[in-house]
């Protein structure tokens, strides 16, 4: 599927980056991305991505589809793979669209 693709191309391009998938039915989202580069749980950013096929890029805003993203988040807080006040960005769009977003 796109999204296999997508993940294969992330994974392949960007190493600093761990990709969670998201429960599908509780509207987190498709996956999220999180830079593990900075070495402080605080300075990493998540990026939360609802893949829409043919779309461009949409950043920000709080779409049905993400609209639960914060439980989501949380349980990587939980985890002590972000902290509290991380930050977190939405991108919506297709998936050759979010890649250069994510610098792959």
């Amino acid at each position: 599927s796109h999204e296999r693709a997508f993940v294969k191309t992330v994974l392949a391009r960007r190493s600093n980056l761990w990709l969670f998938r998201t429960n599908q039915r509780k509207s987190c989202g498709d996956f999220i991305a999180i830079d593990m580069s900075p070495s402080r749980r605080l300075d990493r950013r998540a990026y939360v991505m609802e893949l829409k096929m043919g779309d461009p890029l949409v950043t920000g805003g709080n779409r049905l589809q993400c609209a639960q993203h914060r439980v989501a988040v949380g349980e990587l807080i939980a985890r002590d793979v972000l902290a509290t006040g991380s930050p977190v960005e939405l991108l919506y769009g297709d998936g050759e669209a979010v890649l250069p977003h994510l610098g792959g």
